[in-house]
């Protein structure tokens, strides 16, 4: 049996953004929304050239307007980090993160949330956070600073054993 591992500490804006930041880097969709996005745009602005050198420019511009408005959104969503247009706002203050044999415990506020091993659909580790991800796609964390060798090894263990999708890393 692994050992559990409890982290106690204060979620800082700066900490806060960094998440956002790491949580946006590991989200599955951002390149496939990129990519149709591009698509969108090239695609509006070769039918506006084409409307507009047969037909004259306002019926050019007329005609590249939309797929400029598709393709902008679609990039809007595929930049800007999903946890941005989350209804659930970050719990800032104090908090206790446990991860066990059970799976992630987080106590912060008069916020309780157990997420066990069955729930986590992948796990992410970053420079700074590990990244647990359930079934909604939505991230919790764990955050790397204030942890010992040792600690950071049994972490490090203890989710190589039991998460359902093995620890990638993302940055350095």
């Amino acid at each position: 049996m692994s050992e559990a591992v409890t982290i106690q500490h204060e979620l800082t804006a700066d900490e806060d953004l960094a998440l956002r930041r790491a949580i946006h880097a590991a989200q599955v969709m951002r390149k496939p929304m990129l990519w149709f996005s591009v698509f969108c745009l090239g695609l509006g602005v070769l039918t506006g050239v084409a409307e507009g050198l047969e037909y004259g420019l306002i019926d050019g511009v007329m005609t590249l307007l939309p797929w400029s408005l598709l393709g902008g959104i679609w990039l809007t969503f595929a930049t800007v980090p999903f946890s941005f247009w989350s209804r659930h706002a970050r719990v800032v203050g104090k908090h206790e993160r446990t991860l066990d044999e059970t799976g992630l415990h987080i106590r912060a506020g008069h916020v309780t949330i157990d997420l066990p091993w069955h729930a986590m659909t992948r796990t992410i580790e970053t420079p700074e956070f590990f990244l647990f991800f359930d079934a909604k796609a939505q991230a919790h964390y764990l955050p790397k600073r204030g942890l010992r060798d040792r600690e950071h090894r049994a972490l490090q263990q203890l989710i190589a054993a039991r998460s359902p999708e093995s620890v990638r890393r993302l940055g350095p």
